[in-house]
C-alpha cells in the first residue's frame, strides 16, 4: 500500500497524464488538418502547458509518495528518464528548426528527414511525458491518504553528505555540472533578452537566437532545472538546490517572456498600420486574397510543428553578370528566381516583382541559405514573382567572418557601397531585358532585405523611386513599396573607406514627401544594429509630411529575429507583410 502525503498528487497527475495524451492528439490532427485559426493558437499552449506541467510533476511526485523502496528507486529513475528526454528534445528541435528555416527546398524527399527527427522529438517527448505521468497515476490509484497528523514519524538519523558509492555521487556531479553550464548559458540569454540592446560584438550576434527560441530556451531551462534539483537533493546539499531552483524559475520566466509579449502589440500595431496606409486598409483587402493570407498574428502550434508550405517554382544559380575589368575580374553574380505555382485561380501577388537582398555587415552572406528561402517561396506561393539576389562584398575580417562558410569566393572583392548598388542595378537591368523569360510585373516592384540587406533595399528603393538614378538602375521598375528589417543604415565609419555617395551611406536622406511607403520590423533589444535606425527613418517620413511609413518594434527581440521561419516574431512579420504588400503592389 503506497502513502500518500497529499491527496491532490493523484489528480494533478491524472490532468499532466490528460494534458500530455491531448498533446499526442491536437499534434497528429494539426499535421493532418494543417490551419491558421484561433483552436491552433490554443492548442499550441496546451503543448506548452503539458511539458512544463510534467517538468513540475517530475519536482514533487518523488518528493510526495512515500513508497517501498524498490517503487521509489524506479519513481525517481523514471523522473531523470523523463526530465533527459525533455531536454535532449528541445536541444533537437532547436537544431532542426534551425535546419528546417534555412533550407532552400519545400520537397518532402530532401527536408522529410529532417520532419521525422522534428515530429519524433515531437511525439515521443509527450509519450514520455504520458507514460511518467500514467506511472504516478497507476501508484496513487489505490494508496491510502494519510493526513500529516496520521502520518508514522521515524527518528531522524544523520545522513552521508555523499553515498558510500564512490560511483553513484560521481556520475551524479558530472551531471550536475554539465546541468549548471546549460542553465548559465541559458542565464546569459535571459540577460540578453532584457538588455540587447546595449551590447555588442558577440553578445549582440548571441542576440539573434536568445529571443527567437525564447519558448524553447525556457522548457530546457526548467526541466534542467528541475534536474539539478533533484540531483542536489540527492547529494544532500538542500540549500544549493534552493538557490538553483530559483535561478533556473527566474530565467525560464525571462526567456518565455518574447513569446508572451508578442501578441500585447497588435493592437498598438493596427492602429499604427492604420495610420500609415488607411484606416480602412482592412476593408480593402477582400475574402478571396485573404484565403491565401495569414488569419492571426500567432499560430502556436506552428511554433512547435511547422508545416509544409504552398507549392511554387524555383529556379536556382542563374547568372546575371560576369566581371572581367578591374576589381571586378572574376566577380560572378547569381540570383534564384521563386515564380508563382502554375495555376487558374488569380492570386494575390498578381506577379508582382520582390527582390530580397541578404544581409551579411556588407562583408558576408549569400542568396538562398544565407536569405531566409522559406520567405521567398512563401511570397511566391501567393503569386509575386520573388528574386533573390547576389551582389559584391568587402573583403575585410570582422566578427562575422564566420559566415563565409556559406560565401561564395566569387563575390568577395574590394567593393565598395556604391558598387553594391550598382551591382543590384545591374539585376534590375537584366530584368528588363529579360522580361520575357519570368513573368514578373515590373510595373509593381517591392524590396527587401535584412541588415546590411536592409540598408540596400532602403537605398536601392529610395534611389529608384527618386528617378535620379535611371543611369544605375534602368527606368523599368515602378516601386510601389520597401520592407527594411532591422536596417543598418548608420554607416558613419565609412566601411568602404567613404568612397561612395554621401546619399548611398545615409539612405534616409533620399526620402521626401513623395517616396514610396515603407513597412519596418526592428527588434527592441537589437544589439549589432540600433533601433535608432529604424526611428530615424520614420522621423524622416514624418518631416517631409509622408505619413506612409510604419516601424513595428518587436520586444525583447534581438538582430535577425526572423530566423526561425515558424517563431513569433516571424510569424508577426508574415502577417502585416503580406497585407502591407498587397495594398499596395
Amino acid at each position: 500500500m503506497v502513502e500518500l502525503r497529499y491527496p491532490l498528487i493523484h489528480y494533478y497527475s491524472i490532468a499532466v497524464l490528460g494534458l500530455n495524451l491531448s498533446t499526442i492528439v491536437l499534434g497528429l490532427t494539426f499535421l493532418s488538418f494543417p490551419g491558421e485559426s484561433a483552436f491552433w493558437d490554443f492548442s499550441g499552449w496546451i503543448f506548452l502547458s503539458s511539458w512544463t506541467s510534467t517538468i513540475m510533476l517530475a519536482l514533487l511526485a518523488p518528493q510526495i509518495l512515500v513508497v517501498l523502496k524498490p517503487t521509489s528507486k524506479r519513481t525517481k529513475r523514471l523522473g531523470y528518464i523523463t526530465i533527459a528526454v525533455l531536454d535532449a528534445a528541445k536541444v533537437s528541435a532547436f537544431a532542426l528548426s534551425l535546419l528546417l528555416s534555412t533550407s532552400n527546398s519545400n520537397a518532402i524527399s530532401e527536408i522529410g528527414s529532417a520532419l521525422v527527427l522534428l515530429y519524433a522529438s515531437f511525439f515521443g517527448c509527450s509519450a514520455m511525458n504520458s507514460y511518467f505521468a500514467f506511472n504516478i497515476v497507476k501508484q496513487t490509484k489505490n494508496s491510502k491518504l494519510v493526513s500529516p497528523k496520521e502520518k508514522k514519524t521515524t527518528p531522524k538519523t544523520a545522513k552521508p553528505r555523499f553515498s558510500s558509492n564512490k560511483k553513484l555521487p560521481l556520475l551524479h556531479i558530472g551531471i550536475l555540472l554539465i546541468g549548471s553550464m546549460a542553465l548559465g548559458l541559458m542565464v546569459y540569454f535571459a540577460i540578453i533578452s532584457l538588455v540587447g540592446v546595449y551590447l555588442d560584438g558577440i553578445n549582440g550576434l548571441m542576440g539573434v537566437i536568445s529571443a527567437s527560441f525564447g519558448w524553447l530556451f525556457s522548457i530546457f531551462t526548467w526541466s534542467t532545472t528541475v534536474g539539478g534539483i533533484k540531483i542536489l537533493r540527492r547529494l544532500h546539499l538542500p540549500r544549493l538546490a534552493i538557490g538553483f531552483g530559483l535561478i533556473g524559475l527566474i530565467t525560464g520566466s525571462i526567456l518565455l517572456a518574447p513569446m508572451i509579449a508578442v501578441p500585447s502589440i497588435i493592437s498598438e500595431v493596427n492602429t499604427g498600420f492604420g495610420e500609415a496606409y488607411g484606416a480602412d486598409w482592412e476593408e480593402r483587402i477582400p475574402p478571396s486574397a485573404m484565403n491565401y493570407f495569414k488569419s492571426n498574428q500567432l499560430i502556436a502550434a506552428e511554433y512547435f510543428l511547422s508545416k509544409p508550405l504552398n507549392d511554387c517554382i524555383v529556379k536556382e544559380n542563374i547568372s546575371f553578370y560576369n566581371g572581367s575589368t578591374g576589381n571586378e575580374e572574376g566577380l560572378q553574380l547569381f540570383f534564384d528566381a521563386y515564380l508563382p505555382p502554375l495555376t487558374n485561380q488569380p492570386l494575390p501577388g498578381a506577379n508582382s516583382t520582390l527582390i530580397r537582398i541578404h544581409g551579411g555587415g556588407f562583408t558576408i552572406g549569400d542568396k538562398g541559405i544565407g536569405n531566409m528561402p522559406l520567405m521567398n517561396r512563401y511570397f511566391a506561393a501567393q503569386g509575386y514573382c520573388v528574386f533573390d539576389i547576389q551582389y559584391g562584398l568587402i573583403n575585410r575580417s570582422s566578427l562575422l567572418s564566420f559566415g563565409r562558410i556559406i560565401t561564395p569566393e566569387h563575390v568577395i572583392g574590394n567593393y565598395s557601397v556604391n558598387d553594391m548598388l550598382r551591382h543590384i542595378g545591374l539585376f534590375c537591368q537584366y530584368l528588363t531585358n529579360h522580361q520575357s523569360e519570368y513573368p514578373a510585373n515590373l510595373s509593381s516592384a517591392f524590396i527587401s532585405g535584412g541588415s546590411a540587406g536592409g540598408h540596400l533595399t532602403c537605398a536601392t528603393a529610395l534611389a529608384i523611386a527618386s528617378g535620379n538614378y535611371t543611369s544605375t538602375f534602368g527606368s523599368e521598375l515602378n516601386i510601389k513599396g520597401y520592407v527594411p528589417f532591422y536596417p543598418a543604415i548608420d554607416l558613419e565609419s565609412k566601411i568602404d573607406g567613404g568612397v561612395s555617395n554621401q546619399e548611398f551611406y545615409s539612405p534616409a536622406s533620399l526620402i521626401s514627401a513623395n517616396s514610396p511607403p515603407c513597412l519596418i520590423y526592428h527588434g527592441n533589444q537589437d544589439g549589432l544594429v540600433a533601433p535608432q535606425n529604424s526611428i530615424d527613418i520614420k522621423d524622416r517620413y514624418t518631416n517631409q509630411a509622408n505619413p506612409a511609413c510604419l516601424t513595428i518594434f518587436l520586444p525583447f527581440a534581438g538582430h535577425g529575429s526572423d530566423i526561425n521561419f515558424y517563431g513569433y516574431y516571424n510569424q508577426f512579420f508574415l502577417y502585416y507583410m503580406e497585407r502591407f504588400l498587397y495594398l499596395h503592389r
